[in-house]
């Protein structure tokens, strides 16, 4: 994998986590508070849409620096 490939991939996850984000928004408020009710707090689906949105959105914007490092400590 190349370092572009690698950036493309991302900005393809980060992209489904925004669909993800949106969709989740779109529901009416009532579905929201029964959805983040449902599970513990730390392990509702807004949690984890929410975490992997930044988390994708910072891996994106240090790319170059995440892909060296994997590439020194992993066989990639």
């Amino acid at each position: 994998m190349t370092p572009s490939e690698f950036k493309r991939r991302m900005k393809v996850i980060n992209n489904l986590f925004q669909q993800l984000e949106k969709n989740l928004n779109a529901l009416p408020q009532g579905l929201q508070e029964e959805i983040l009710e449902y599970h513990n707090s730390d392990g509702t689906i807004q949690h984890c849409v929410r975490w992997g949105l930044q988390a994708s959105e910072e891996i994106l914007n240090d790319s170059k620096k995440v892909f060296t490092k994997a590439k020194e400590n992993y066989d990639i």
